[in-house]
């Protein structure tokens, strides 16, 4: 009766709490397959946008570049409408004048040359000296240097011979005592 009621019932509570328990787990496996698909899915979202960018950008640079070609083009074709329109008188001036124009840079262009040439022998000159100067300094203080250690180990010798002249200064004064004390 009663005895086995109590034993289906907490059977029946054992079954129910497996159940949610199992359902619970389930539920937190689907969320994380849930939230990994998304993470892909945006990750592919963002790949893609990434590569249409990169398309986009080559491609303005490959336009960038044939309007540049085309801009050249007309520059050059302009020029020579302009020269080839002109009169003989009028080539001959202008190509005396990009002569003379041409001169002239190279002219100032030697100038700028030959000032570049000696500031850079002047620095190299001056890097020497301050090299050549700070090895006489570092071989004047390697020798100021020996110089204190010779006059500290002369200044110990002398300490020494000191006692040595004060222990034979005592010593006489008392042997003198002893021969007064004698006497």
């Amino acid at each position: 009766g009663h005895f086995h009621k109590q034993k289906i019932a907490k059977l029946q509570r054992i079954v129910n709490q497996a159940a949610r328990s199992t359902m619970r787990r389930r539920l937190r496996q689907w969320t994380v397959s849930a939230l990994t698909l998304r993470d892909i899915e945006n990750a592919s979202d963002v790949l893609l946008k990434r590569m249409d960018r990169r398309k986009l950008r080559n491609n303005f640079e490959k336009f960038k570049s044939q309007v540049k070609k085309l801009k050249k083009a007309l520059v050059i074709q302009k020029r020579s409408k302009q020269i080839f329109g002109k009169t003989t008188k009028d080539l001959a001036s202008w190509a005396f004048n990009a002569w003379a124009l041409f001169r002239e840079n190279r002219r100032e262009f030697k100038k700028m040359l030959i000032r570049c040439s000696l500031r850079k022998e002047r620095s190299s000159l001056d890097n020497s000296f301050y090299q050549w100067k700070a090895l006489v300094n570092t071989m004047k203080n390697q020798e100021i240097m020996e110089e204190g250690h010779n006059i500290q180990a002369a200044n110990q010798e002398l300490k020494v011979q000191l006692t040595d002249l004060g222990q034979q200064i005592a010593d006489k004064a008392q042997s003198q005592g002893n021969l007064v004390n004698k006497l």
